[in-house]
């Protein structure tokens, strides 16, 4: 059963063209259009591109960077990477296929929010964040997005991972 009030359909376009305005009519009612949607937890734009989707990631990785740096300072650095694991690199592992096709100013802005994290549990100035993730076994960023895709992609190919569509 499908909630007429709650639909609503996205038209897609490579770039900057324009996209069609279509009129969807649904069991007589027009669905609105839409120029962004939250899908699965990624937020989708007509084009693709997944800016929106890494604007509200940096904004959610700040907000638990302020969490991370509150909770070492009473629990201490065992709590902090609990909270770093739980609270950021959740959100970095999940749909890094998606998000990771977004322009390189995005993905730097991420790669930086998680060095940010990185620094406020070992704040040891005389390493660099690379030594720093290696010694608390946290891949960075650009590695964790490769990680992340060559097990999926492994999985498709031993027929062990999600089962794709087929029509």
């Amino acid at each position: 059963m499908l909630n007429i009030q709650k639909s609503n359909y996205m038209t897609f376009a490579r770039g900057n063209q324009p996209t069609p305005d279509l009129s969807v009519v649904l069991d007589g009612a027009a669905l609105a259009k839409v120029r962004k949607a939250k899908f699965l937890g990624c937020v989708l734009d007509e084009s693709l591109d997944a800016s929106l989707h890494c604007e509200e990631l940096t904004k959610r990785l700040k907000r638990s960077t302020y969490i991370v740096k509150t909770l070492c300072e009473l629990a201490g650095v065992g709590i902090g990477k609990l909270v770093y694991e739980a609270y950021i690199q959740s959100h970095l592992n999940y749909c890094p296929g998606f998000w990771s096709m977004s322009t390189k100013k995005n993905l730097l802005r991420l790669h930086r929010q998680q060095s940010r994290a990185i620094r406020i549990i070992q704040p040891d100035l005389s390493k660099t964040g690379k030594k720093l993730l290696t010694e608390m076994d946290i891949l960075p960023l650009p590695l964790a997005i490769t990680y992340n895709l060559c097990t999926f992609i492994h999985q498709q190919l031993t027929h062990r991972g999600p089962q794709t569509l087929e029509f």
